[in-house]
């Protein structure tokens, strides 16, 4: 699928955008899976045309989603699926973070728990502290806790979630292994970062040998038929795992 990067344009009544997945069809498999709880295509739609981040701190954020407004997409599944916790695995400036604490409050219930290595982690990250100003400055102390730990211990702090989001250098082993902690913790949605063959062809992914993401949620999508898969294809690419049953 070819992806066209989402575009602002100035207009005298406010700020637009568009989100290029919305032409993505497996959202609208998505959407019809989740149709009994909400319109998923139609509320972000109206993410186009009144931004909840507009005027925030979340736009200016470093993150592989910034570029195709992936925040619209946590936001929305967030405020449908009315979760009462949430798990983030993967924090970096906490651009997913935040927009998922935004649904929680709108929704005005819930509860995030987000887990990083911050600044002990050797590559890409950001400070502990520096997070936590901005969960301050947005008004969301009271949804979000921050924890500096380890993904792999994460799964023996929690007992069970609602929605698990995951964003750690992603690689097929680490999806299989997460999901295997997490899909019996897990009562509604994973939603994990990457999945295309864009996103297995990155530099990293090929200077290390790393495995392949499409082909592990090819063949989890074969081997666990009480969950539906859905993968985004606009990069870095989003795949979400819905509880069917």
């Amino acid at each position: 699928m070819y992806c066209v990067f989402a575009i602002w344009s100035g207009k005298a009544e406010g700020l637009s955008i568009k989100i290029p997945y919305l032409a993505d069809k497996q959202l609208m498999d998505l959407n019809e899976r989740l149709q009994g709880r909400g319109v998923l295509t139609d509320l972000l739609k109206s993410q186009e045309r009144d931004p909840f981040d507009k005027g925030t701190v979340i736009p200016g954020l470093d993150s592989s989603y910034k570029k195709n407004h992936y925040q619209y997409l946590f936001y929305v599944l967030t405020r449908m699926l009315l979760p009462k916790r949430i798990v983030e695995i993967g924090v970096l400036q906490g651009f997913s973070l935040l927009a998922m604490g935004c649904a929680l409050k709108e929704n005005g219930t819930g509860e995030i728990h987000a887990f990083d290595l911050f600044e002990k982690y050797e590559y890409k990250c950001d400070n502990f502290d520096d997070v936590a100003s901005r969960v301050s400055e947005m008004e969301l102390e009271k949804l979000v806790t921050l924890h500096q730990a380890d993904a792999s211990s994460v799964a023996t702090f929690i007992e069970e979630t609602d929605i698990l989001h995951v964003d750690v250098s992603n690689d097929g082993q680490i999806v299989s292994e997460i999901f295997s902690q997490w899909e019996n913790k897990t009562s509604q949605a994973m939603i994990f970062e990457g999945g295309s063959l864009e996103r297995d062809k990155v530099q990293w992914m090929v200077e290390y040998d790393k495995t392949s993401l499409f082909d592990e949620f090819s063949k989890l999508s074969k081997i666990k038929t009480h969950w539906g898969f859905f993968t985004l294809q606009c990069f870095p690419s989003v795949t979400i795992a819905v509880r069917l049953t």
